[in-house]
C-alpha cells in the first residue's frame, strides 16, 4: 500500500515539474500580454519614462518572492488545494489590509533612515569618492565572505570574483552601494555598524543614506495615488486575467491577487517608490 502511494506521489511529481517546464513559455507570454492590455501606461510614473508595472511581483516572475507560478501549475493540473483560508487570513487577502501594512513600512523606513543618517558617519566624504569612481557596485548587504569581515573588509560572497576583479583593476575607484536585507542573523542595525566598520578601508553606503525630507512626502504621496489607481481599475484588470492551457480558461486572479495587491497597494510598492527616489538621488552626482 505505502508503495502504491509513492509511486502515486512520485508520478505527480514528475507531471507537476514537466507541466512547470513545458508552461514556462505560455505563462511568460500571458504576462507579458497582462502588461501590453493597458498596465504598463496605468501604472506609468508621472514625469518618468517608466512603469511600476515593471516593479510588481506579477512582472517580476521570480520563484523566490512569488509561489503564484506553482500554484497555477497545481491549479492546471488539478491538484489538492490548501484548506480554506480563515476569517483573518481572509481578511489579509483584502486591498485595505495591504494598504495598512504598505503604510506601516513606510514608517519603519522612515524609522531606519532616520538611524542610517545619525549613526553612519563622513557622508559627504564618502560621497565625493562615489562622484568619481568608475564603478557603482550594487549588492544585498550584508551577504558578505566572514573570513574577510573579520579583516574589515567586504567581499560580497556571492560575486566575489568581481569583487577582487575590481580591487585589482581600480583599486579605490570603485564603491558599494548596499541594499540591507535581513540575513545569517544580522539585521539593520547590523548592516549599519558594519558600513562604519568596512568604510575605514573601502567606501560602502547603505541606499536609505540617500533619501532626503522631500523624499517621504512624495512617497507617501505616490503611494497613496498609486493605491487609489490600481482599486479604481480592479475590475478592469480582472478581465485581463484568463489563463488558456488544453482548451480551458482558466482565471488566475485568485492566484495573483496577492501579488497585484502587494504590488500596487501594499509594502512591494513602498519599497518600489523608495527604490525610485534613492536611486535618483544616488545618480544625481
Amino acid at each position: 500500500m505505502n508503495k502504491l502511494v509513492e509511486e502515486e506521489q512520485s508520478e505527480l511529481v514528475t507531471k507537476f515539474h514537466n507541466t512547470a517546464f513545458s508552461e514556462k513559455k505560455n505563462y511568460l507570454q500571458f504576462i507579458y500580454e497582462i502588461g501590453r492590455n493597458g498596465l504598463i501606461s496605468l501604472f506609468k510614473f508621472p514625469g518618468g519614462k517608466f512603469s511600476l508595472w515593471w516593479f510588481s511581483l506579477v512582472a517580476e516572475k521570480a520563484p523566490l518572492s512569488s509561489d503564484a507560478y506553482e500554484r497555477l501549475i497545481s491549479e492546471l493540473l488539478h491538484l489538492p488545494n490548501n484548506p480554506s483560508p480563515g476569517k483573518m487570513a481572509l481578511l489579509k487577502e483584502t486591498p485595505l489590509f495591504h494598504f495598512l501594512h504598505g503604510l506601516y513600512a513606510i514608517y519603519r523606513f522612515i524609522l531606519n533612515v532616520i538611524y542610517a543618517k545619525t549613526i553612519i558617519k563622513d557622508f559627504k566624504g564618502r560621497h565625493k569618492k562615489l562622484v568619481n569612481s568608475d564603478y557603482t557596485v550594487v549588492s544585498y548587504f550584508p551577504l558578505m565572505k566572514k573570513e574577510k569581515a573579520e579583516n574589515g573588509i567586504f567581499e560580497n560572497k556571492y560575486i566575489a570574483p568581481f569583487h577582487r576583479l575590481l580591487e585589482e583593476k581600480h583599486q579605490g575607484k570603485y564603491v558599494h552601494l548596499c541594499l540591507s536585507v535581513d540575513i545569517d542573523g544580522l539585521g539593520f542595525k547590523d548592516a549599519v555598524n558594519l558600513v562604519n566598520k568596512f568604510s575605514k578601508n573601502q567606501t560602502l553606503f547603505l541606499l536609505e543614506e540617500f533619501i532626503k525630507i522631500r523624499h517621504i512626502f512624495f512617497v507617501h504621496f505616490y503611494y497613496v495615488y498609486f493605491s487609489l489607481v490600481f482599486i479604481f481599475n480592479i475590475n478592469r484588470i480582472k478581465k485581463n486575467m484568463l489563463y488558456a492551457y488544453e482548451g480551458k480558461s482558466y482565471n488566475a486572479w485568485r492566484i495573483l491577487k496577492n501579488d497585484f495587491y502587494l504590488s500596487f497597494c501594499g509594502h512591494k510598492l513602498v519599497s518600489s517608490l523608495w527604490y525610485i527616489f534613492a536611486f535618483k538621488e544616488v545618480t544625481a552626482g
